[in-house]
């Protein structure tokens, strides 16, 4: 009985060991993440006060975008009506230059009968367009 008591108490100091070693390794690890705490917490205030200032500063962004988007609209309706006149001149001086293509195309093919009609050849007025520099 006392081999099986000195074996139990020798079990028991083993468990006791482990068990302190264990104790020591959780303490140390508690101490280690101490820092990461405060890290966490650091970055949760840090990320608030960003969506704070997105949304403060947010508005006026927004502002700025809506005077741009009606400079814009502003610009458009001042070109639109020129735009539509170029687009009309482009139209008759792409239908003289069909009569054109035609008149030459029958005439190489030895058609000599057609003719290019004077008023469809009046001169198309150009815009002005700056020579580039």
């Amino acid at each position: 009985s006392e081999i099986i008591d000195a074996k139990i108490a020798a079990a028991e100091a083993r468990t006791d060991t482990k068990f302190a070693e264990v104790m020591g390794e959780l303490r140390a690890i508690d101490k280690s993440t101490s820092g990461l705490k405060t890290t966490v917490v650091g970055t949760g205030i840090a990320a608030l006060a960003i969506v704070i200032a997105i949304l403060a500063w947010g508005s006026q962004v927004f502002s700025v975008g809506m005077d741009a988007q009606s400079i814009a609209s502003i610009a458009v309706d001042a070109v639109a009506p020129k735009f539509d006149a170029m687009q009309a001149q482009y139209t008759d001086l792409n239908g003289k230059v069909d009569t054109v293509i035609q008149y030459l195309q029958a005439q190489q093919k030895g058609d000599r009968s057609r003719t290019l009609p004077n008023q469809q050849l009046a001169p198309v007025p150009m815009p002005n367009i700056p020579p580039k520099q």
